[in-house]
């Protein structure tokens, strides 16, 4: 502006952003400050102006920003330690956060292991849930109880977040029955005298003892 140096006059700065979602624009002490919204990415039209001490406006300088996307972590969302009875399969729902899900379609995948061997565990990824969410099925073999390590993992294809749970079954009293194939054969026995013992410890079992 020849003013400036004829007319002592002054400029003052301002910007503004065409998609203000993407990144926010600002001028300080002569500085164009642009810091880009958190987790968002893509192209957008910064237009700055000058502006003197009378009000009048220069034409403006437009140029493109791009923002570069980049992979944000998934995040598993904590589960507590689970109790459940024995024989009684149970499920619960887990659960993962990640930004790209929505920004980049990207979609997680769901794992479950379990550290006892007896204690089965399968993650299902649950179709209806916008991809942030599964379903964890537990299939305890029967008649057993005991504690087991459970580790969920959630994975964007390329990073992966894990967690470990405990899992408690606790026992069940289960009905004595006869084992098979046994059974008392028909007694006789004379008057007045007693018939020969009957071992009944391999008749019938329980398998809450060791018989």
């Amino acid at each position: 502006d020849v003013d400036i140096i004829t007319y002592g006059d002054a400029l003052s700065f301002s910007a503004e952003a065409q998609f203000d979602n993407l990144v926010d624009v600002s001028v300080i002490d002569n500085l164009l400050i642009m810091s880009p919204i958190l987790n968002q990415h893509g192209a957008t039209d910064i237009t700055v102006l000058a502006t003197d001490n009378g009000g009048l406006v220069s034409n403006p300088i437009i140029f493109e920003l791009t923002i570069v996307p980049l992979n944000d972590d998934p995040f598993l969302d904590a589960v507590s330690s689970q109790t459940m009875d024995e024989d009684d399969p149970q499920i619960i729902i887990i659960s993962a956060t990640d930004v790209d899900i929505l920004t980049d379609s990207q979609s997680l995948t769901f794992t479950a292991t379990s550290s006892n061997e007896l204690f089965q565990v399968i993650a299902t990824d649950d179709a209806e849930s916008e991809n942030n969410s599964a379903t964890l099925s537990f299939f305890p073999a029967q008649d057993q109880h005991g504690t087991a390590s459970i580790t969920i993992g959630v994975t964007d294809g390329v990073e992966v977040d894990l967690h470990v749970f405990s899992l408690t079954i606790t026992p069940d009293n289960d009905t004595p029955f006869i084992v098979d194939g046994e059974s008392i054969e028909y007694v006789t026995t004379d008057e007045d005298l007693s018939p020969d013992p009957i071992d009944l410890s391999g008749l019938f079992n329980d398998v809450d003892v060791a018989l």
